[in-house]
């Protein structure tokens, strides 16, 4: 399942510019290389300027899809 199914892509503004340049994943900011993955399309506005750049996630299986990327969860 694509995670841009189950939540909303980050705008242009929250966005590095590794992100931004489609080279690191709009989800967990890994860089990607050729594990890329069309995630969809960021959007933002200056001013009366739409801006909309195409944004890409980890390939299935690898950074973010799998379970050794994500964050260890803190028990209290």
């Amino acid at each position: 399942m694509s995670p841009t199914a189950t939540r909303l892509l980050p705008t242009t503004h929250e966005l590095t510019s590794t992100q931004y340049a489609g080279q690191d994943c709009a989800w967990c900011r890994a860089p990607l290389g050729r594990n890329a993955a069309p995630a969809g399309r960021a959007r933002g506005q200056i001013g009366a300027h739409v801006v909309a750049v195409p944004v890409f996630q980890c390939s299935p299986g690898t950074g973010c899809q799998s379970h050794v990327h994500h964050p260890m969860k803190r028990i209290n």
